[in-house]
């Protein structure tokens, strides 16, 4: 498509943003703004005019959904050399498969969910267990969020004043049995 006519069809906002020359460009929009139609436009505008190499760019969004309405847009956009379009993990989760196989080494499963080892780690019924699991595995995405290895979790979550649904020795230790037992069955988590 001609840079023109990438350009045609959006308002002011979305034209300044799509052809503004800042790197990198942060753009705060709330929903229904048009901010996907500015991102791939900027895109293609870009390729279009010879300022990026569609091929070597790289959209990142939050959700499945999001990701695969970015890659539609701009395969209807005809952008030449097809940009890279994807959610945050799923972005890592590829380079990180591959890089093992760079490396022929075997790569762990993802675990989608926590509650199948919180589970038993946690221990209660119904759902009482359901509330302790969702509790603990907010405390361990809390803490690897922040590079918070269990042998520091007590002492960091204590220094930070966070509010704990469970004495914070008793969650450092199912923190760490929680790792153990994913190493064990080798596999990763999304926080991972």
């Amino acid at each position: 498509m001609r840079p023109a006519a990438l350009l045609a069809d959006l308002d002011d906002r979305q034209r300044a943003a799509v052809v503004a020359d800042g790197a990198p460009l942060a753009i705060l929009a709330p929903a229904g703004s048009g901010k996907t139609r500015g991102l791939t436009r900027r895109i293609a505008w870009q390729a279009a005019t010879g300022r990026i190499n569609a091929s070597r760019t790289l959209a990142v969004t939050f959700t499945r959904k999001a990701a695969g309405e970015l890659r539609e847009r701009l395969d209807r956009l005809d952008v030449e050399g097809h940009a890279t379009a994807g959610t945050m993990h799923a972005l890592a989760l590829a380079q990180l498969r591959r890089r093992a196989a760079d490396r022929s080494r075997g790569f762990p499963a993802l675990l989608e969910r926590k509650a199948p080892i919180l589970g038993p780690l946690v221990g209660g019924r119904g759902a009482r267990l359901a509330e302790a699991v969702n509790e603990v595995a907010s405390e361990i995405e809390w803490a690897k969020a922040r590079a918070i290895v269990p042998e520091r979790f007590a002492a960091e979550a204590t220094a930070s004043g966070r509010p704990l649904p469970r004495p914070a020795a008793e969650l450092a230790e199912i923190y760490a049995r929680y790792e153990q037992e994913k190493r064990r069955r080798s596999l990763l988590d999304f926080d991972d």
